[in-house]
């Protein structure tokens, strides 16, 4: 649809995780919209694998506890995916 001129871009939303199915096609979309908090185990991999691509993040604020700044951890997602949109919710 594409290469018709049909749509310029296509994209997918999943919840990361190791048994997600779709992490061996995710190249194929434009745009992908995933959960990211920077309290997550693999965050920093993941920040250098998608922080410069066109994204939408959510559950940026999961696995946290009240003791974390919040406002530190939304000011290191915008900084680490400067291409993304930040779902709050």
């Amino acid at each position: 649809m594409k290469k018709a001129g049909k749509i310029r871009a296509f994209g997918i939303a999943y919840h990361r995780g190791p048994d997600s199915p779709v992490q061996k096609v995710l190249e194929q979309f434009d745009v992908r919209q995933f959960n990211a908090s920077p309290a997550s185990e693999d965050y920093e991999e993941l920040a250098a694998e998608a922080g410069k691509r066109p994204g939408i993040l959510f559950s940026v604020f999961s696995k946290t506890n009240p003791q974390l700044d919040r406002e530190k951890m939304l000011k290191q997602v915008f900084q680490e995916f400067p291409l993304c949109v930040v779902l709050l919710s």
